[in-house]
């Protein structure tokens, strides 16, 4: 893993339910790393333990755009 940035996502100026609460964002060299991480026996642990605890996740593999 290169970096990982956790975050809070900000209420709606209106008051309705955000789509999300917490964000994290974990960086990698390229994919195949990346699906290794996410098969290793601490993620399997991390993740069961996300949906343990009643929390919805939705994981994502995302390549960055620096193009802009």
């Amino acid at each position: 893993m290169q970096r990982l940035e956790s975050a809070k996502v900000w209420p709606k100026e209106d008051g309705t339910q955000t789509p999300a609460h917490r964000t994290l964002d974990l960086y990698f060299d390229n994919y195949e790393d990346a699906s290794a991480a996410v098969e290793a026996s601490e993620a399997r642990g991390f993740f069961g333990g996300i949906g343990a605890i009643g929390t919805t996740f939705t994981g994502l593999f995302t390549d960055v755009d620096h193009s802009f």
